[in-house]
């Protein structure tokens, strides 16, 4: 006896084809997950160099020590102040030891923002003392956490600056320091600006990523 073949229709045919034309060749398949790979490789590597970790908030009312993550190498602090005498935030190392990570010396209300880590010069900073007799609070957060640079803003902040070599005009309105540098992953940072006082002037700027501290006590400027 004959065995008899299924009979396939036209419809059933043509669904058959369609569906075929619509699933990926091995090939395909790996050139797609090639490309989204290197795109959130590119993604997630923009900032790793200064590292990743839980930021802590820790806040008091006179002297005090405050100890970095365990992962913080690098990283921004964010503080404020509102006594009436001197607000002083050094780092100092595993032997209490200060560092070069000078973040704050004032006297009087405070906020700001300033970054550690980024000199790469002596012992690196695992903690942070506090000299203060009012209320103040501090927060340690990753690099990746700060905002992107403006083209304006007052007071001292961290920024994070991923544009090409340029020339920026910076201004400044204030009475104080002001100091403008850019952090890259090479071992030279860029002093863009260190005056006291009011500043206008056009200086160089290194292609990103970078992080940039302003140290300021007025309003300034970067375009």
């Amino acid at each position: 006896m004959r065995s008899l073949r299924p009979l396939i229709t036209a419809a059933a045919l043509a669904a058959a084809i369609t569906v075929a034309a619509t699933v990926p060749t091995v090939a395909e398949a790996s050139t797609v997950h090639l490309v989204a790979a290197k795109h959130h490789h590119k993604k997630k590597n923009a900032y790793s160099h200064w590292g990743s970790f839980t930021p802590v908030k820790q806040s008091g009312t006179s002297d005090g020590v405050v100890p970095l993550p365990a992962k913080a190498k690098y990283g921004i602090v964010t503080a404020t102040y509102t006594g009436s005498d001197n607000f002083i935030v050094n780092g100092i190392d595993s032997a209490n030891q200060v560092t070069t990570d000078g973040l704050v010396n004032t006297i009087g209300a405070y906020s700001g923002t300033t970054a550690f880590g980024l000199t790469a010069i002596g012992n690196p900073s695992k903690s942070l003392q506090v000299t203060a007799t009012g209320p103040w609070t501090i927060t340690i957060s990753p690099i990746k956490s700060a905002p992107k640079l403006p083209t304006s803003g007052s007071h001292d902040g961290v920024f994070r600056y991923s544009g090409k070599v340029k020339t920026w005009a910076i201004t400044n309105q204030g009475e104080s320091n002001f100091i403008v540098t850019q952090y890259t992953r090479g071992a030279v940072p860029n002093g863009a600006v260190n005056e006291i006082g009011n500043y206008s002037g056009s200086v160089p700027a290194l292609a990103g990523p970078s992080v940039v501290v302003v140290q300021s006590d007025g309003s300034w400027g970067i375009k």
